[in-house]
């Protein structure tokens, strides 16, 4: 099984260059993204379209690295194979796979459990085990109902927000590039678009009319249903995302204060809301945010996590997380969450969320919270989006839902 275009033999000699360059990087607390694209930088003469197919190459490496490693080390030829066929199917990787030795080149692109299968009848005396792009660790980890494999072997599409009065003006503007569009039924304004759709380029983007945010992001708050009026904390604001749609479903008679860790954030929300125009919206540097004493109606957790929901995208994290990494990101969660909490008027609600499926730092962060804080109960509140209830007022947001990323949300009261 050979790959016989010169041109791409070329481009996937060069790939196998970046893994070697890569691989020693690939460790906790590396930003292995600014690793990736520092690395294809380095491609001399190299165009944006090049660009994008060495970043899709690296990407399935990444998503598939236990099927493809054992061949970087005994077969390239067969290694370069797989990284074409199990791409994504891009723009950029389209040729490529047109290139693939039959009877690849005829098949139907699989992944997961059917690529396992169909790569095992082509390739003699290998088993492709759909348990190796496991880690140990993940079955514990993971909760009952959520699909521990499949789910992180494709890039999920981008997704939007768009205020309800602009939806179709955005939609009619990104058609007209030729761009698909897509709605999603169970939350008003949210569109998706394919995964390497440049959505930042588009006169839309520039003239406000839709924020990116992942749909499972977007779902959390639907969920908690904010009303007009009420004034919530927001205490890992990150670039914004949330912030941003809190201050639209309060309105101007309430206020979002939103605070980070990172300055550098925070710049960017302050951008972003001057965009959006939210005058509603206060962004305090930490040091001030601490200073303040007020208590809100609801105080937003948004925690930093191991990111284990968001595989999909940054499957980098998978080789990059471990339990002892877990561990460290739950007593980091447990400081936070205690010290938002003392935010929450009597009465008030405390929404604690992650971008993560492990019971460590989930169900485990809140029981722990629960035992210590009894002036805190679990808030039921309506299943509006048929999400799964793992307790009362505790959801999963899990990909094969609404084909996003996946998150862990529980609301509590204050009483």
């Amino acid at each position: 099984m050979v790959i016989k275009n010169h041109r791409l033999r070329r481009q996937l000699d060069l790939a196998f260059g970046m893994l070697d360059a890569l691989e020693p990087d690939l460790k906790p607390g590396v930003d292995f993204a600014a690793c990736i694209q520092a690395e294809i930088r380095k491609v001399r003469g190299a165009g944006s379209r090049d660009r994008r197919f060495y970043r899709e190459i690296v990407y399935t490496w990444l998503r598939y690295r236990e099927w493809i490693d054992p061949f970087r080390k005994a077969d390239l030829q067969i290694a370069a194979v797989l990284l074409v066929y199990l791409a994504g199917e891009t723009r950029e990787s389209l040729p490529a796979k047109a290139e693939l030795p039959h009877p690849l080149r005829d098949s139907v692109r699989a992944s997961g459990v059917d690529a396992a299968s169909l790569l095992t009848s082509f390739i003699p005396d290998t088993r492709f085990a759909i348990e190796a792009l496991v880690p140990d660790w993940l079955p514990r980890e993971f909760p009952v109902g959520a699909d521990n494999t499949p789910h992180t072997l494709d890039r999920p599409p981008i997704w939007i927000r768009t205020a309800q009065d602009r939806v179709d003006e955005t939609r009619a503007s990104l058609e007209a590039l030729g761009i698909d569009v897509s709605a999603q039924s169970d939350i008003p304004g949210a569109l998706s678009v394919p995964a390497d759709t440049n959505l930042e380029g588009t006169d839309a983007f520039r003239a406000g009319c839709f924020e990116i945010q992942d749909i499972g992001s977007q779902a959390i708050l639907h969920q908690v249903n904010p009303t007009g009026g009420e004034h919530w904390f927001d205490a890992c604001a990150g670039a914004g995302g949330k912030s941003l749609q809190l201050a639209g479903r309060v309105g101007g008679s309430g206020h979002v204060t939103a605070t980070d860790t990172r300055s550098s954030a925070l710049k960017r929300l302050r951008a972003r809301a001057r965009k959006a125009g939210h005058g509603n919206l206060i962004i305090l540097e930490p040091r001030n945010a601490e200073a303040a004493d007020m208590l809100y109606d609801g105080v937003l957790v948004d925690a930093p996590c191991s990111g284990s929901g968001t595989w999909r995208r940054r499957p980098f994290l998978r080789h990059q997380t471990n339990l002892d990494v877990i561990r460290q990101y739950a007593r980091m969660q447990q400081r936070i969450l205690t010290r938002s909490a003392g935010r929450v008027r009597p009465g008030g609600r405390l929404v604690y969320v992650t971008c993560s499926l492990c019971r460590t730092e989930n169900e485990e962060v809140i029981v722990a919270f629960l035992e210590r804080h009894n002036d805190f109960q679990p808030e039921p509140i309506p299943n509006r989006l048929n999400l799964t209830e793992i307790a009362p007022g505790r959801f999963l947001i899990l990909p094969e839902r609404l084909n996003g990323d996946a998150f862990y949300l529980a609301t509590l009261r204050r009483k």
